[in-house]
């Protein structure tokens, strides 16, 4: 595998993207209609037993505006493969990832030339994620998908990119 084949590793399914963007815009839209027609109630008098109920509306409305932008923001921006450029060579670099893999405790290690691949999950109650590891000379390359849970779109809530950052933070550390 080369540098430019893994570059390309996360696939897009173009289908699954219209879908989410569908998602992300109704629930803006639904959520700004929903507001606006509970703002404009006229009959609806603001007393001290209404206040609850209009700052709860108010609240779960922007929530869901601010979801809905969330997605969007995420879906324009998907998370990208990662390449760490350092002096080791190529089996140096195998064995920092395998020192990596034991650290995280992580599971299914699977060697394929140079591409390692593990499965990790952080806590009991989170996410399942998949870390893909290119290999090379002065290369490192660093992919993380999200595997239970929401296989989708913005749905993990930036998991896999804290979890990619911070694998990240700790191959660079290693280095010094």
């Amino acid at each position: 595998m080369t540098k430019n084949d893994f570059s390309t590793i996360y696939k897009e399914d173009f289908l699954d993207l219209i879908i989410n963007y569908i998602l992300c815009i109704s629930v803006i839209i639904i959520s700004l209609c929903f507001l606006i027609k509970f703002l404009s109630i006229n009959t609806f008098k603001v007393s001290n037993e209404n206040i609850l109920v209009i700052v709860f509306v108010i609240v779960v409305s922007l929530g869901l505006i601010s979801l809905g932008f969330y997605g969007l923001i995420i879906l324009i921006n998907p998370l990208k493969v990662s390449f760490l450029e350092n002096e080791n060579s190529n089996s140096e670099n195998i064995e920092l990832v395998n020192q990596l893999y034991f650290d995280l405790k992580a599971n299914n290690l699977l060697l394929k030339a140079n591409l390692i691949q593990f499965t990790y999950k952080k806590t009991f109650w989170s996410y399942s994620q998949t870390v893909f590891c290119f290999v090379d000379d002065n290369l490192l390359g660093l992919y993380v998908k999200t595997d239970s849970g929401p296989k989708k779109a913005f749905l993990d809530f930036g998991a896999s990119s804290r979890t990619q950052k911070q694998l990240l933070e700790l191959l660079a550390n290693k280095f010094c």
